[in-house]
């Protein structure tokens, strides 16, 4: 059984950049997985390296 690692990331936004926070967040793999006050979080998986 394989647990996926993640890293996470917060950014600050406010009504005027949210929306372009998320995309660019998204196309770079990102997940939202909270939002808190004026704060996003995202996850994404960590990239396993190979020997």
């Amino acid at each position: 059984m394989s647990t996926t690692k993640w890293e996470y990331r917060r950014r600050s936004a406010n009504l005027f950049n949210e929306m372009t926070i998320m995309r660019e967040m998204g196309e770079e793999g990102w997940q939202l997985c909270a939002v808190w006050l004026f704060l996003l979080y995202f996850r994404r998986p960590v990239q396993e390296q190979s020997d």
